[in-house]
C-alpha cells in the first residue's frame, strides 16, 4: 500500500469519526421524529354486522347511534401512527454563515425557498428518510420550540469521503 493511500485512508477514518461525533452532540446533532405513512388494523370497541357499526361487548367506549367513538371509522378500522427516531444534524440556510452561492459553489443545487433546512444523516438511516411522509425536527423539544414539520424537497444524496457513511438532503416547512 503506498504512502498517499495510506494518508487517504487515516483522513477517511479521521472525517467518519468526526461526523459520527457531530451527529452524537446536543450542540450539532438532534433527534428527528419521523412519520410513516399509517397502518390500520381492527378496532376493538367495534364491529360491523348486517345494521352497520355496532358497539363490541367490553370495549372501552359504548356508544349507539353514530360511528364509533375509537375508531372514527364505519368499517372498524383505525389507523395507527407509525414513527421512529433518528438523529440527524442539521443546519438552517436562514441562520448560518453558509449563504446559497456558498452552497453553489459546493455543487450543491438548491433552488429551493428560504426557510428549508440542510439535513445530514448516517447512510444506514437513508432509507428511513426516503420513505417517511414527513419528519418533526426538535421533537424532544416540541413543548419549547412547537411541532415544526418539514417534508423532504430534495433526492437524498451521498456525501463524505468514499460517499458510503453519510448523506445529506434539503428539508421544506410544511
Amino acid at each position: 500500500m503506498s504512502r498517499v493511500s495510506r494518508i487517504l485512508d487515516r483522513a477517511k477514518e479521521i472525517y467518519d469519526e468526526t461526523h459520527a461525533e457531530w451527529l452524537a452532540s446536543d450542540a450539532i446533532g438532534i433527534n428527528v421524529k419521523l412519520f410513516y405513512p399509517p397502518t390500520y388494523e381492527e378496532c376493538d370497541n367495534c364491529e360491523t354486522n348486517t345494521y352497520g357499526t355496532v358497539y363490541k361487548a367490553g370495549g372501552s367506549f359504548p356508544f349507539t347511534l353514530g360511528g364509533c367513538p375509537a375508531c372514527m371509522s364505519d368499517n372498524c378500522m383505525k389507523e395507527v401512527e407509525q414513527t421512529e427516531v433518528v438523529r440527524l444534524r442539521i443546519y438552517s440556510i436562514d441562520s448560518t454563515s453558509f449563504s446559497r452561492a456558498t452552497f453553489k459553489k459546493l455543487g450543491i443545487s438548491i433552488d429551493q425557498p428560504q426557510g428549508e433546512l440542510l439535513t445530514i444523516g448516517r447512510i444506514t438511516d437513508l432509507p428511513k428518510i426516503k420513505g417517511c411522509n414527513y419528519a418533526v425536527f426538535y421533537s424532544d423539544q416540541e413543548d419549547k420550540v412547537g411541532s415544526l414539520r418539514y417534508k423532504l424537497s430534495t433526492e437524498p444524496t451521498p456525501h463524505g469521503f468514499g460517499k458510503d457513511k453519510y448523506f445529506y438532503c434539503f428539508w421544506n416547512r410544511v
